[in-house]
């Protein structure tokens, strides 16, 4: 049985970036909190060289933090990556929900706490995912809200196929900096997956739609995103290609998606472009080579036309 939140989690893992704290400690603070029992911050580095948890303390304390919150700081005795780090904070955590916030990210008003806990009480949720705003060099893009809405839709309702097939087939829409997660999730469907070492969310989203689990919208701005992580750089990390790779294998076995689309991620997602371009995988996955011909001219057609 989902009981009402009254206790909450908020999670900062960090490596190579504590320094960047100070933006998640001045967003926490001016956080106007709801009414619940107990709310505690943990911040988790993942070895990093440097780190220095005197340091992030004495920061905490001048920003109010540790007065705000019950305040803990972690450190991995070696690197072990996002996944494995994130589940070992929720492992130690006590809250009813999880609310991650990186270092370098805020939140993007002072009700996003409230606004997060009131949705999940009034839709006994289990995963929730709010907007997020990009920031690029300090530049908030107020136009570039990720779900775009033309995405609302794939929330709606109680059948999520369309959601499963969105993220399986073409890209994922969900911002893992900007979802929540009941703590009863985690019970249903076990932790991150840790086969993967950067990539906690997208593997996650996948097991839950399949295990008919409702990932729900908020439809208001919950974080100022920045763009200067990982995932974001020009260049991959070499392990969360590996990640992605991993994960779009794993697609392609898919027992929810039908044989035909299975065949479309393995030539669109698995194949890379030097492999989907040789003659004979193109004569055997000609309906697929024909479709991806046939939406790059659509595309094509409507950027023209718009």
């Amino acid at each position: 049985m989902i009981t009402s939140v009254n206790s909450i989690s908020i999670i900062s893992l960090t490596y190579n970036n504590w320094r960047l704290l100070d933006n998640a400690f001045r967003s926490l603070v001016s956080q106007q909190l709801p009414n619940v029992s107990f709310i505690e911050y943990i911040v988790v580095d993942d070895a990093s060289p440097d780190f220095n948890a005197g340091e992030v303390h004495d920061l905490a304390m001048k920003y109010g933090v540790a007065d705000k919150f019950d305040f803990s700081v972690r450190q991995n005795a070696k690197n072990i990556g996002t996944v494995a780090s994130f589940n070992g904070a929720i492992q130690v955590s006590k809250g009813d929900i999880i609310i991650p916030l990186s270092g370098d990210d805020c939140f993007a008003g002072p009700n996003v706490i409230g606004a997060v806990v009131k949705f999940f009480n009034k839709n006994n949720s289990l995963i929730v995912t709010g907007l997020r705003v990009p920031v690029i060099d300090g530049k908030v893009y107020e136009n570039d809200l990720i779900p775009d809405v033309k995405y609302h839709w794939l929330f709606e309702g109680d059948e999520q196929t369309p959601l499963l097939e969105q993220l399986c087939l073409k890209k994922n829409i969900i911002s893992g900096a900007s979802t929540y997660y009941r703590r009863e999730v985690f019970e249903l469907l076990g932790k991150f997956d840790e086969n993967y070492r950067l990539l906690e969310d997208f593997p996650f989203y996948e097991k839950a739609l399949n295990n008919g689990v409702k990932i729900e919208l908020l439809k208001e701005k919950t974080l100022l995103y920045s763009m200067n992580g990982i995932s974001n750089d020009s260049q991959p990390h070499p392990l969360l290609t590996k990640d992605y790779s991993r994960l779009m294998n794993c697609i392609s076995k898919n027992p929810n998606l039908s044989f035909w689309q299975k065949r479309q991620v393995v030539f669109n997602k698995v194949f890379d472009r030097t492999k989907r371009s040789e003659f004979f995988i193109v004569l055997a996955y000609l309906d697929c080579f024909l479709l991806r011909k046939y939406e790059s001219m659509r595309k094509s057609l409507v950027k023209r036309i718009t």
